[in-house]
């Protein structure tokens, strides 16, 4: 997931809430006469098939002869069950407030 992404779910687990998220590191170049830089928080490894960038999922295609249909196909049906399952809990929920933070927090 990303060093970003895991410390604000592990907020929410551990306390309820998110109040800060990881910010980049300092890049020392060892170089004087170059500045340092900040390191970019998010997942920017260009292997990996569905990274999260800070903000988003990046689902990263696959080679011009492959077909992402089947991808696509896994993706959907396991966002729709997932959809499914939390519709499913919020809307027998007697507080839906409460209902919502505890299917965040799990």
């Amino acid at each position: 997931m990303g060093e970003q992404l895991e410390d604000v779910l592990e907020q929410l687990i551990s306390t309820g809430t998110a109040t800060h998220s990881i910010k980049g590191k300092k890049l020392e170049t060892g170089v004087r006469t170059l500045p340092d830089f900040m390191k970019d928080a998010t997942d920017r490894n260009r292997t990996s098939p569905f990274a999260f960038t800070g903000n988003k999922f990046e689902f990263r295609m696959v080679g011009s002869r492959d077909s992402i249909s089947e991808c696509n196909v896994v993706l959907n049906t396991i966002a729709a069950e997932a959809f499914k399952e939390a519709s499913d809990r919020l809307e027998a929920a007697e507080d839906f407030d409460l209902a919502v933070h505890d299917l965040i927090k799990e």
